[in-house]
């Protein structure tokens, strides 16, 4: 069941009561209420001269009936009407209660949104859904996001660490589990899985780690000064009868072998490069078909310690390089 608004909708009724209205049919030049769908509500107006009512109603299609759910405003002080016999127009409104609208600064006052999806400001700067934004009325650019209960809660940087909407130079990072923790003068942010966020320009942090090695990130636009570090835990591949070696992932990615395997690397870009650590399980083999060329020759997985492979991209061939074993 949605809310729906559509325009020039308008029948006639001719019940009486205050139970639901029975609809009669769409006045000439206009749509009928069968427009809203059937279970969904709407707001409407019954206009019968001196006795009118305004409120949210529900649209069923079986009858064409329009249920009187909750009155707005009415003749009746704000309750529901007790309608006489004779013809009623009913149509859907906007009630002015009800409208969200800007003054004539365009500014929104004084309403609290509710939102079900994503508030977005600009094109870069997408805010979760059930997070508070404060609009800053020393800066109006400046987003404070604070997250609902039961997500994690963002400290606090002062005035320097606002979130900026409009901004081009960031760090983003997407996450699909785990947490990204940002730290500055020893003082932590931390940044839920499954969010995706953008930080402020002249935001400087010490080091920036996604704790979650199962995490999917992507970081952008990071310029690190002297003594800073990018720390970025390895991938660990999911073994399966299917496995893609995806640079996405991360540079390093660890894989234990459960039997022997035949990976693909259907996202395999030019110029991209993945560091395999890989452990052969109970003596398994990878029968290595991604790989065009090598240097040196396939390797012979190790027993003993983790075999490490580098596989890189260049011209359309992928190239397979084997580290030399760890020593003793």
């Amino acid at each position: 069941m949605a809310l729906v608004l559509k325009d020039r909708v308008l029948e006639t009724t001719t019940t009486t009561g205050t139970g639901p209205i029975t609809l009669a049919g769409a006045m000439s030049g206009f749509q009928s209420f069968s427009t809203i769908g059937n279970g969904n509500t709407c707001y409407y107006t019954i206009d019968g001269g001196s006795q009118w009512e305004v409120g949210v109603g529900t649209y069923t299609a079986s009858g064409s009936t329009l249920s009187r759910d909750s009155v707005l405003d009415s003749s009746n002080s704000g309750n529901l009407v007790n309608f006489s016999a004779g013809t009623k127009r009913v149509f859907v409104t906007y009630p002015a209660d009800s409208a969200v609208t800007l003054n004539d600064a365009q500014t929104l006052t004084n309403k609290t949104i509710s939102m079900a999806g994503v508030l977005q400001l600009d094109a870069s700067t997408p805010i979760a859904s059930g997070a508070t934004v404060d609009l800053s009325a020393a800066d109006g650019n400046d987003v404070t996001v604070t997250h609902s209960t039961g997500d994690t809660a963002i400290t606090s940087f002062g005035a320097a660490s606002a979130i900026q909407a409009g901004t081009r130079t960031r760090v983003r990072a997407s996450i699909s589990g785990g947490t990204l923790t940002l730290t500055h003068n020893a003082t932590s942010m931390i940044i839920p899985g499954g969010a995706d966020w953008e930080l402020a320009d002249g935001d400087s942090f010490d080091a920036v780690k996604i704790s979650d090695s199962q995490a999917y990130w992507r970081v952008e636009n990071i310029t690190l000064a002297s003594g800073q570090a990018l720390n970025l835990p390895p991938f660990t591949i999911t073994d399966g009868a299917s496995v893609d070696i995806n640079p996405a992932n991360g540079d390093i990615q660890v894989w234990t072998l459960g039997a022997n395997r035949t990976p693909t690397a259907t996202n395999f870009d030019n110029g991209q490069s993945v560091t395999l650590l890989i452990d052969d399980g109970a003596a398994y083999a990878i029968t290595w078909t991604i790989v065009d060329k090598w240097f040196g020759g396939a390797p012979t997985l190790s027993t003993d310690e983790p075999t490490g492979i580098v596989l890189f991209k260049a011209g359309g061939v992928v190239y397979g390089a084997a580290l030399s074993e760890i020593a003793a």
